[in-house]
């Protein structure tokens, strides 16, 4: 097909044929075929937009823009240099490296010459960016001599950008033969472009801190041997955030960071929360400091600060969580008094939006108040559950004669109140709520009927347990009033991963969720899993199973448990979802090595 000139006119319509049969070349391991396939490539290079590398390039670029690692041609090339296992391939990608990142193919997609340029830019990044996971799959060779060498001097090799760099940062760290941590301390204590050759374009988007921000995560990612401890961690996010303290995003940066490896004695860090109540709460900027010392900093010095953020605050969702950090830190009475208080206040009858804000910040009281276990506060919670109080909030919104108001909206609004409701009550009440959940558990709302099937599950009742089990299973949408529903004002994550990921977490839920990543993982329901305490606590389980995820039929199923293995080991092994299930067991073994290792 190839040596036949008709080949340089392939079409959209037959280049997946054309995919197809290289990739047929692979499987058979024909050396002689893939060798004489290499030759053909190196001698269409010069013919630019007429060749078929042009053509693969081309049809890949206009369909996924800078996804560019996609790319056909890079895949094809690399695929087939590595099975060709001709001489060194640290050697070898090195050299296809050099000979393609500057051909004119990619700047023939633009007759913009500033365009083009950009485009042959971003190509050889992503062309190394492939290298670097094509590599990987290859479990007996090393291309830490090629990754270094560019390392010595970046620019040269025309990378600038904090993806690519730190991409090599990251497979050099996996390495015993390069010391990674000694090149990123030192440059964590000066952070200096030049110094590890880089030269930034005036346009570029990048900026110092954003390769300190890489420096660091990298740091975080060394194998334990090599990593550095506790203390020396935290010692650096404070040395980051001295240098930055002025940029925003460094402060969202580090406050992540410190919800990672944070621990309650690490009173260091104090006075750097204090400073972000105030710098948080002055400009309205969110409770991502809340999180901390609710979940991990209970220490009663904070109080001053936070109720200095409170009287800030006017009464918003931002004031719960700073009650919740308040009741953290020991000043449990005044803080229960406040949400009280907070929930008493009549809804706003003023403004659409306001009304959409009460109802949200209520939502989020009474979450509250279901963690406290205060057992007087069931009453109160119990009575926001009922009918009467949700017929109440629909009628204070339909009373609006305003062009903003959405009247969908206030239903969902109302219903998700309502929802949060029955969870503070199932997590509040224990056994005793179990009267009230199976009563609830007879709404004519299937949204009501599925989330107190879940509360009653938590509190060993199976009354609802064929609800549950549509969602454990993936079997909801043969479940017509349920399917009506989704997307409209409910999905599989509103109902089920978000209800039990922390709130209405116990062993009970914890073992449904696991048996539901056992029949299907969906990208967009379960893609916040990592960061859960189910999974810090069944880390090697979850990991099994996504392991064995990446032999399901589904290619969605695949592509889901590729991206959840990649985001909790920074691992990638040159997995292909896009190729039929059962076709890559040896790379499926070598996951299953790697957790047998860790």
């Amino acid at each position: 097909i190839y040596a036949d000139g008709n080949a340089r006119r392939l079409g959209s319509d037959n280049q997946p044929l054309f995919v197809n049969c290289i990739n047929l070349l692979l499987r058979a391991d024909d050396k002689g075929s893939i060798n004489r396939m290499l030759a053909l490539f190196d001698g269409d290079i010069d013919n630019g937009n007429k060749s078929i590398l042009w053509r693969l390039i081309e049809s890949r670029y206009i369909n996924t823009y800078r996804n560019y690692q996609q790319t056909n041609f890079v895949s094809l090339i690399l695929r087939l240099i590595i099975a060709s296992r001709e001489g060194n391939l640290s050697d070898r990608l090195m050299e296809a490296y050099v000979k393609y990142k500057d051909t004119p193919l990619v700047n023939n997609l633009s007759s913009n010459p500033s365009l083009a340029l950009r485009n042959q830019k971003r190509f050889a990044q992503s062309l190394l960016n492939a290298i670097i996971d094509q590599a990987d799959a290859v479990a007996d060779e090393d291309i830490t001599p090629m990754l270094s060498r560019i390392l010595d001097n970046p620019s040269e090799f025309g990378i600038d950008d904090i993806a690519t760099m730190k991409k090599i940062w990251m497979s050099l760290g996996s390495s015993t033969s390069y010391d990674m941590r000694s090149y990123l301390e030192d440059f964590l204590a000066e952070p200096n472009l030049e110094d590890i050759g880089i030269k930034l374009e005036p346009d570029s988007y990048s900026s110092v801190f954003e390769f300190e921000q890489a420096a660091f995560d990298v740091l975080m990612s060394l194998p334990e041997a090599n990593r550095p401890g506790h203390k020396e961690l935290l010692n650096w996010l404070l040395v980051i955030y001295e240098r930055n303290k002025d940029n925003s995003g460094c402060r969202t940066f580090i406050n992540n960071e410190f919800k990672k490896i944070l621990r309650p004695d690490d009173t260091e860090i104090v006075p750097v929360l204090e400073d972000f109540l105030q710098v948080e709460y002055v400009r309205n900027r969110g409770n991502d400091t809340d999180d901390i010392i609710i979940n991990i900093m209970h220490d009663p010095s904070l109080i001053p600060s936070i109720r200095e953020a409170i009287d800030k605050t006017p009464n918003n969702s931002d004031t719960v969580s700073l009650i919740e950090a308040l009741y953290a830190c020991g000043a449990e009475d005044e803080a229960v008094t406040k949400a009280l208080e907070m929930l008493a206040l009549p809804l706003s009858q003023g403004k659409a939006i306001d009304l959409s804000s009460d109802i949200y910040r209520n939502a989020e009281v009474l979450l509250f108040l279901g963690k406290t276990q205060r057992k007087e506060l069931i009453p109160v919670v119990e009575g926001y559950t009922r009918q009467e109080y949700f017929e109440h909030g629909m009628e204070v919104g339909n009373q609006f004669d305003d062009p903003l108001f959405n009247s969908s909206l206030h239903y969902y609004h109302m219903i998700n109140f309502r929802q949060k409701a029955i969870m503070a009550l199932a997590r509040l009440g224990g056994k005793s709520s179990i009267p009230r959940l199976r009563q609830l558990y007879k709404s004519a709302d299937v949204r009501i009927r599925i989330i107190s099937a879940m509360a009653l599950y938590y509190n060993g009742d199976t009354t609802g347990k064929e609800l549950v089990r549509c969602f454990v299973e993936g079997t909801y949408r043969d479940v017509s009033e349920i399917a009506i529903r989704m997307g409209v004002d409910m999905s599989e994550k509103d109902v089920f991963q978000d209800v039990i990921s922390s709130y209405l977490r116990n062993d009970f839920t914890d073992a449904l969720w696991l048996e539901k990543l056992r029949y299907n993982i969906d990208r967009s329901s379960d893609r916040d899993i990592i960061g859960t305490g189910l999974f810090k606590d069944n880390r090697s389980e979850v990991l099994n199973i996504f392991i064995e995820q990446l032999n399901n039929k589904k290619t969605s199923v695949r592509e889901s448990a590729l991206e959840m293995l990649r985001q909790a080991t920074g691992q990638n092994f040159g997995f292909q979802p896009d190729r039929d299930a059962g076709q890559q067991e040896e790379i499926v073994q070598r996951w299953r090595e790697y957790l047998n290792s860790l």
